[in-house]
């Protein structure tokens, strides 16, 4: 007989894995324990070569479905006495151990089936889980991964769900979050006041509860519907009245909504969807995925206005599938917020913020100790890449292949705002945040660094942010404030906004040690010249970079306002072309422009005092979408680039012809040329689809020669594309099939955001590199 001391680490609580463990151990007659801690799993096993080799075999090849083994390591050891039975010990809390958590997961076949199944106690139960499905991440407060420190401690289990509970050979054997309609949370309805109409407490005062919330939907009303990281504000999706009027209730004019679909079967009548997509939608983490519309999409026209695409998402809590049972049309699912704030998670703060835009609100008892908004993917050469990581991706783990030398927490940039902790070889990505433009945002912000440092166990010892002075999350990692006394006091490490976005995408290619070509294409990042950068073409390692070519600067007319009105940047560029000639091109601007206006815009172009001078593609876009005639305003980030990207004529083969110059120690992306064929195209009246393909292609052909003159100069062949400008698909494929064609080696990103999303994991890195030892 023998003894293995065996210390796993990965995803192996809240999946299943100590039952899974005691279950295999029995069958094949080896004694010894299992327990959970912080840092992983425990297991000590006894018994002969055969029976060992049949364990360690089939717990590395075939553990729980919902697991994820980082590492193994097994060591003999001499045991104090002998082991006569197979037991699951008692958790130990190690402050110094490192576990990853679960993300939040859809719910099973096995509970669905018991969800609808009228001779199952659990019918109509619209919490139903196991250890294969439901909550973690979010209503985790402490680890190890125990009831008594998530939301359900509050929830003393009934005898027969005790007996589940510990039963090692049931499915919800320590399955945290159990419970029924006897000792579980409770769903009810409200008004919008919060006086209660209905609430379930049994099958059938739950089915009624449905049966009303199916009716309202069905009648045209909104409600707020309170998930799994907070309330979606939900509504027909074919009903253009129901869904106009929550776009004017929620303030937010032309940003597409996410639309749930029952099944495959309805998707296929909205979406144009391949084996693939329907296999991603159908995946543990239900995302939102971006696709395009079918040539007879039913969908309201306030859904998605002027765009091609539509975001789907399948079911994922038991209670959506319940509602499904009664309806047989789409929903709307948007976030549970007035247009960019932080989404809704309390139930009190969810009646303060949402009363005045539903007609009713789904609550329930489990409280959500940390938000966390729906994920948002679309694909692109047969491969997902992530555009917004939260819920049900979140917090899994990003391993870099090496060790940072310090615990790091890196605190991202103020748009789309995520955090990263490093410990070891494992970053932790926090789920998506948003602007932080506001006292909610900035709160949020707080509470998801604390809530992370705590359920991870990460002490950090060293601080990055980016180089902007007035972030916010550069001012937190400047001075955290009294309550992150251990955040005071620590070495902090500035890193500019492009490198990052760069060194993110070469952590998760596993490309540490490489010297790369970067090109970093975005909106906004503050560059060490102290002009706002957005379109560089760098040699980067992970420790510093060297900018080689970016696009031509340019006036930025008013600071951010030129941003939400992009007519300013066509504005800018036509000066920056023509001189006072520009006036020749009156006629490319709105109407209702007052000559005021334009008048104020141009002071600013002209007096360098009044404007920055921005370098930026994301502005290049906005440009040439005004004086395609595509869009003049912005009502919601990167509309008018993401409407240019639409309008492309598929099959165009010209293209604008952009260059690159040198002026004085610098090589610029020269957009002369472009602007003077774009405004004859304008003249003869050729088709905006036409222009935009022109336009994407132009920029296409000059990236990526720009990338081949640096890789001849410099033998570097590996070029790094990322920054939210490629989130457009047409420039991304263009660009990446272009280099490939010149025999450079591109990477882009999949499961970090390219947009600013990602870039605290580069701050991350770019930190180890550089703090001292």
């Amino acid at each position: 007989m023998k003894t293995f001391k065996i210390e796993i680490m990965g995803i192996v609580q809240g999946v299943g894995f100590r039952p899974f463990v005691y279950n295999l151990a029995v069958s094949l007659g080896i004694t010894g324990y299992v327990f959970n801690h912080s840092g992983g799993v425990e297991i000590l096993a006894c018994g002969s070569d055969e029976q060992l080799e049949s364990f360690i075999d089939k717990i590395r090849s075939s553990p729980p479905p919902r697991a994820e083994i980082s590492s193994f390591d097994m060591q003999p050891f001499t045991p104090p006495f002998e082991y006569k039975t197979f037991e699951i010990q008692p958790s130990i809390l190690n402050r110094d151990r490192f576990l990853p958590i679960a993300a939040d997961l859809t719910v099973c076949d096995d509970c669905l089936a018991e969800l609808l199944n009228p001779a199952d106690r659990r019918y109509y139960y619209p919490f139903i889980n196991c250890t294969n499905c439901g909550p973690r991440y979010t209503i985790i407060r402490d680890v190890p991964y125990d009831r008594r420190n998530t939301s359900m401690s509050g929830f003393p289990l009934c005898e027969s769900c005790g007996s589940e509970y510990n039963d090692p050979a049931n499915r919800r054997f320590h399955a945290q979050p159990v419970a029924c309609h006897d000792c579980g949370p409770q769903l009810w309805l409200s008004d919008p006041s919060g006086k209660r109409i209905k609430t379930g407490k049994d099958a059938e005062s739950n089915r009624e509860l449905i049966a009303w919330i199916a009716k309202m939907l069905r009648g045209g009303r909104i409600l707020a519907i309170k998930g799994l990281g907070g309330f979606h504000l939900a509504c027909n999706a074919l009903d253009e009245k129901a869904v106009a009027s929550l776009r004017s209730r929620k303030e937010r004019e032309d940003k597409p909504f996410a639309v749930m679909v029952a099944d495959p079967l309805m998707a296929g009548g909205i979406a144009r969807l391949t084996t693939r997509d329907v296999e991603r939608l159908l995946k543990t983490d239900r995302p939102i995925l971006l696709c395009d519309k079918a040539e007879s999409c039913p969908l309201a026209p306030s859904v998605a206005p002027r765009t091609s695409l539509v975001g789907l998402m399948f079911p994922y809590t038991p209670l959506h599938y319940l509602i499904f049972e009664h309806i047989d049309f789409p929903l709307v699912m948007t976030s549970g917020n007035m247009s960019d704030e932080p989404i809704a998670y309390r139930n009190e703060d969810a009646l303060s913020r949402l009363g005045g835009m539903v007609d009713g609100f789904v609550f329930h008892d489990r409280d959500i100790l940390i938000r966390c908004d729906d994920s948002v993917l679309r694909t692109f050469n047969d491969r997902e890449y992530v555009l917004r990581r939260s819920r049900g991706i979140v917090p899994r783990i990003i391993y870099g292949g090496q060790k940072v030398k310090k615990d790091i927490l890196a605190a991202g940039g103020h748009m789309k705002n995520t955090v990263c902790l490093a410990k070891g070889d494992a970053f932790i990505l926090s789920h998506h945040i948003g602007d932080l433009d506001d006292y909610g945002a900035i709160t949020a912000f707080r509470e998801s660094i604390r809530h992370l440092m705590h359920g991870f166990g990460v002490r950090p010892a060293l601080l990055a942010h980016d180089l902007h002075p007035d972030y916010q999350s550069t001012r937190f990692i400047l001075n955290p404030g009294s309550d992150f006394p251990e955040l005071e006091g620590l070495q902090t490490i500035p890193c500019q906004h492009h490198h990052a976005h760069i060194v993110s995408c070469m952590a998760e290619n596993g490309l540490w040690e490489d010297r790369v070509i970067g090109v970093a294409m975005d909106g906004t990042g503050y560059g060490p010249d102290g002009t706002i950068w957005g379109g560089e073409i760098m040699i980067a390692d992970a420790r510093s970079f060297k900018r080689k070519i970016a696009l031509s600067p340019v006036p930025l007319p008013g600071g951010d306002i030129a941003i939400k009105k992009n007519w300013r940047m066509a504005l800018s560029y036509l000066y920056s072309v023509f001189g006072d000639d520009w006036e020749k091109h009156w006629d490319l601007f709105p109407g209702g422009l007052s000559r005021d206006e334009i008048a104020l815009a141009l002071y600013q172009i002209k007096d360098s005092k009044e404007s920055l001078l921005t370098t930026s593609c994301g502005r290049l876009f906005d440009g040439v979408a005004a004086l395609t005639g595509i869009r003049h305003e912005a009502n919601y980030d990167g509309q008018p680039a993401i409407e240019l990207e639409q309008a492309c004529a598929a099959g165009c083969r010209e293209s604008y012809p952009f260059s690159i110059e040198i002026s004085g120690d610098n090589r610029y992306i020269v957009f002369k040329r472009v602007i003077e064929e774009l405004v004859h195209d304008v003249s003869l009246k050729t088709g905006k689809d036409v222009m935009a393909a022109k336009f994407h292609s132009g920029l296409v052909h000059i990236l990526s020669k720009a990338c081949r003159d640096l890789s001849v100069e410099s033998g570097i062949k590996t070029v790094l594309l990322s920054g939210g400008c490629f989130m457009n698909k047409v420039l991304l494929e263009g660009l990446f099939n272009k280099l490939r064609e010149q025999g450079l080696s591109p990477f882009s990103q999949s499961r970090v955001p390219c947009n600013d999303g990602g870039i605290s994991l580069g701050q991350a890195v770019i930190a180890d590199r550089i703090a001292k030892e």
